[in-house]
């Protein structure tokens, strides 16, 4: 608006010569001024408004509206396109995990009750996960079901990993009414292998130890 308006100003009075602006030339000069100023100032809110809408949508798509977990398309994506650097950075792993006996706390303590448990183990998860690597994603697979990729990591420090989730989970108590509800969780790994073919063998795979466990 300042370079609107200083130029504005500048064209005025270069055509008024050496004489005085009127006082009609000097009015209009001010209005095209604080009309481009408000025309700015307008279309730069409505800029704004319609990134915040875009930033919306684009959370919506990418995640889970209860845990704010990645979802379960955002997984298949980044999943394979980890899988497909897999020449590149070899060291890739895959951690499956299920809330054991999920339903019976649904039962008895109420849907209420269950969501408060996913939400709590999705946010502790997550924060034990960036502590250790921002780079280390926390997905929500399905209802009680969740995802971990480990990229540019190594068996031994992705058993670590496990290992840390399964204490944070242990160690997590929910408070329903006045009884406090304790949690564990199975899970599954599985080191993506060049010969697996595809990403989602290397998902059955871990979706199967998770099973056994």
């Amino acid at each position: 608006p300042i370079i609107v308006g200083a130029l504005f100003w500048t064209v005025a009075y270069h055509m008024a010569g050496q004489h005085a602006l009127s006082v009609s030339g000097t009015c209009v000069n001010l209005f095209a001024f604080i009309w481009s100023y408000l025309a700015l100032l307008d279309y730069d809110q409505y800029q704004q408004k319609d990134q915040r809408i875009l930033a919306k949508l684009n959370h919506e798509v990418q995640y889970d509206g209860l845990t704010q977990a990645r979802n379960w398309p955002m997984f298949q994506y980044d999943f394979n396109e980890h899988y497909a650097r897999l020449a590149k950075s070899p060291n890739l792993v895959l951690i499956t995990l299920d809330i054991d006996h999920f339903k019976s706390i649904n039962d008895q303590y109420g849907h209420l009750a269950g969501n408060q448990v996913l939400i709590t183990i999705s946010t502790r998860v997550q924060h034990y996960l960036q502590s250790q690597n921002l780079n280390y994603q926390f997905y929500r697979t399905g209802g009680e079901e969740f995802a971990i990729i480990l990229p540019d990591t190594k068996r031994i420090r992705a058993e670590e990993i496990l290992f840390g989730c399964q204490k944070v989970i242990r160690d997590t108590q929910v408070q329903q009414d006045d009884t406090v509800i304790r949690i564990t969780a199975s899970f599954g790994m599985a080191v993506a292998r060049s010969k697996d073919g595809s990403s989602t063998a290397v998902f059955k795979r871990a979706d199967h130890y998770l099973y056994q466990s």
